[in-house]
């Protein structure tokens, strides 16, 4: 059972980390599609996962849902930050992105697993 909600984690991480400031110079800096790789460590939570999330106005959409904006940050320079909850379980990251390209890395000590995450933008 912890092992099917590792690849649940980890996509909410992928599609949060990529970003969605509430910073006014960040908004519309990284409008546009991106495509986000994600990958867990080896061991129990090896995976890879590739989405494709939306930015508008420093927001993210995915599928067409609007993601909080409270579970990551993104400072004007472009730094990542990312915190998931369920309330038992945090996922946090860190990371960087710039206009065309962004990366960092995921943990989420509960699953016993750690990852990374890329992002492209198209």
């Amino acid at each position: 059972m912890l092992r099917g909600r590792v690849p649940i984690v980890a996509a909410l991480v992928a599609f949060a980390s990529l970003l969605a400031g509430s910073d006014a110079e960040s908004q519309g800096r990284f409008d546009g599609l991106w495509k986000v790789f994600i990958s867990g460590s080896p061991g129990a939570c090896q995976f890879g996962y590739r989405i494709s999330v939306k930015v508008r106005d420093g927001l993210v959409s995915w599928q067409g849902h609007l993601i909080d904006p409270s579970i990551v940050g993104i400072s004007p320079a472009g730094s990542v930050a990312i915190r998931l909850t369920d309330g038992r379980h945090v996922v946090t990251g860190a990371g960087a992105i710039s206009t065309r390209i962004g990366n960092g890395k995921w943990s989420a000590p509960a699953f016993r697993c750690a990852g990374r995450w890329d992002a492209i933008r198209l």
